[in-house]
């Protein structure tokens, strides 16, 4: 098994795993945060014209996601080691795509923040459907993304930061299959934002 290094990434992910752990958050709170952070991100960024389904699918994915959570409330994310994830070909998982430049990312999560997060609290309420106890979690992580941005930040790397956490923590209390039924999820998810971005699902 070869560990696929991607700097960017990899120190996102790590700095958000250390927050999580210093809230002591617990998995299912987590997991449903960096869900809600992830959605939002990419509703921010979408510019198709079938933004109905694209909110629907939103949804559809995140009640998903808090239905596969909500038996981890006691489970709490902790300093996992990185490399106890490994990217290999018995994970399923699949290619992120982004939809618009770093640039233009930083700078919309930047311009909400500037607006002392009011604007954003209802937009992490929208679509996402965060609960009242996982949205200041959320806004947490949100904040946290941009503060740590370089100028070699992508989107991309922004979203995955997001899910490593959350494999990471799922592989190490509930084992390998858990953590690729919900890459299932994920790898599910992200096939339908590419069909409504226009991309070429691979």
């Amino acid at each position: 098994m070869i560990y696929k290094e991607r700097p960017e990434r990899d120190r996102l992910a790590d700095e958000i795993m250390k927050l999580l752990t210093k809230r002591q958050a617990n998995l299912a709170d987590g997991i449903d945060s960096l869900t809600t952070v992830k959605i939002n991100i990419l509703k921010d960024n979408y510019e198709g014209a079938r933004a109905n389904e694209f909110n629907l699918l939103c949804a559809d994915f995140y009640e998903h996601v808090t239905g596969f959570s909500a038996s981890m409330k006691n489970d709490r994310f902790c300093l996992i080691p990185r490399k106890g994830f490994v990217e290999d070909a018995e994970h399923v998982l699949v290619k992120r795509g982004y939809f618009a430049s770093a640039k233009r990312l930083w700078h919309r999560i930047g311009r909400a923040l500037a607006r002392r997060g009011s604007n954003l609290r209802n937009k992490l309420g929208q679509g996402g459907g965060a609960s009242e106890r996982v949205r200041p979690l959320a806004i947490e992580v949100r904040e946290l993304l941009y503060k740590q941005r370089t100028s070699r930040t992508t989107m991309g790397d922004a979203l995955d930061a997001l899910m490593t956490p959350m494999l990471t923590a799922i592989e190490a209390t509930h084992g390998r299959e858990k953590a690729d039924e919900f890459d299932l999820l994920l790898a599910r998810f992200s096939e339908g934002v590419r069909r409504l971005s226009g991309e070429r699902v691979q």
